[in-house]
Parts: C-alpha cells; sequence; structure tokens
C-alpha cells in the first residue's frame, strides 16, 4: 500500500498516469473495461481524463473518485458504495461509459454523452476530442 500512495504522489508531481509505475490500478481499469465491454484504450482515457488515476479525487460538482461518478448517477444504475473505493469507482464509471457509447458510439460522440449525461443528443463536444486524442496515444 505504501508503494501504490507513493506512486501516486510522484504520478500527481510529475503529471503521469498509474499504470507508467506498473501500478495494480492499470490492472484493474483493464478488468472493469473488460467486464463491460469498453475498448481499453477508451476506458483509460477517461480515467486520465476525469482524474488522472486518483481514486480519492472529489469534483466541484459532488463527483467521486477515479472515474468522477455523482453518487445519484451511480444510484441510478444500480451502484451503491462508496465511490472513492477504487473497485466501486471502476464499476460505476465503466458501466456508465458503457451506457454511453452504446447510445453515441466508442467515438467522440459517446464518450462526451459520459460527461454530458446519457439523455443528451450525442454529439463531439471538447471533451470527448481530448479523450479520443487519449486513447489514441494509449
Amino acid at each position: 500500500m505504501k508503494r501504490l500512495i507513493s506512486a501516486v504522489a510522484v504520478a500527481a508531481v510529475m503529471g503521469t498516469a498509474m499504470p507508467a509505475f506498473g501500478s495494480n490500478l492499470g490492472t484493474m481499469v483493464d478488468a472493469a473495461a473488460d467486464a463491460q465491454g469498453v475498448p481499453r484504450a477508451l476506458a483509460h482515457a477517461v480515467v486520465k481524463v476525469e482524474s488522472n488515476y486518483n481514486c480519492h479525487l472529489r469534483g466541484s460538482a459532488g463527483e467521486r473518485g477515479i472515474m468522477q461518478v455523482k453518487p445519484t448517477t451511480a444510484r441510478e444504475i444500480g451502484i451503491t458504495g462508496n465511490l472513492y473505493d477504487c473497485s466501486t469507482g471502476l464499476r460505476a464509471g465503466m458501466l456508465y461509459l458503457r451506457i454511453a457509447i452504446s447510445k453515441g458510439g466508442a467515438d467522440c460522440a459517446g464518450v462526451s454523452l459520459y460527461q454530458r449525461g446519457i439523455y443528451a443528443r450525442p454529439s463531439c463536444t471538447a471533451y470527448g476530442r481530448k479523450v479520443m486524442r487519449g486513447a489514441t496515444a494509449h
């Protein structure tokens, strides 16, 4: 656990994603993506943009955890538990991402729905373009 905390601190200072340190977190993202049928590169890009692999991040609008899911959103999709827990946050976020890309496609429009909400009209946004750039670089 101390190594993971140290790696997180170094990653935060250097601005690098956790998998660069060979951590368990990258494997957890892969497993959560696989469980929901989300492309791994897309999953990592969303995690990078949303929290830079920080499971304990809190957003200004109440978003929580590694994939910055709001508690009400998690409950709407049937996920309960602590969103600051990496596993719970990944489970909620990947399920919501799968729903978003099933509505908008595994491209910019679908990824944009992850941020805008799954009931919005699918269209490409700056957020979606940023995630897609990260996905192609992964």
